[in-house]
């Protein structure tokens, strides 16, 4: 499994609103953002 990263409160709030907007594809914010499909899916 890919280790996550650390990441801001600004990060978050952008992958959490590119998520909803691409229908949850949670592979898709994980390669563009670098982190783990656990930081994605929290």
């Amino acid at each position: 499994m890919k280790q996550g990263r650390k990441t801001t409160f600004e990060e978050r709030v952008e992958i959490v609103n590119f998520t909803i907007t691409h229908d949850k594809d949670y592979q898709a914010a994980i390669e563009k953002y670098g982190i783990s499909y656990q930081q994605v899916y929290s």
